[in-house]
């Protein structure tokens, strides 16, 4: 499976509730990402949502910090 049909499945599952799928969902999705580009648009979009489902599981420190890779690699890429 590529990033976005781990990504996909993993929002799937958040969407009915199962964080832990969710996470593993998003994990394989970084990993995929990250073997593409590791600090590119792709990984900074799985971050993204790896901040809001860490969050929601109640992983506030995990959820920061997803949320600020996310945020240093969307600020090389300003026009997207």
């Amino acid at each position: 499976m590529n990033y976005q049909q781990h990504l996909a499945l993993a929002m799937v599952a958040f969407g009915e509730g199962e964080l832990d799928a969710a996470l593993q969902g998003l994990q394989a999705a970084l990993d995929e990402a990250g073997r593409l580009d590791p600090e590119g648009p792709r990984v900074a979009e799985v971050c993204g949502y790896l901040a809001q489902v860490r969050l929601k599981a109640g992983d506030q420190a995990g959820a920061a910090s997803a949320q600020a890779r996310a945020d240093a690699i969307w600020a090389r890429f300003p026009g997207l």
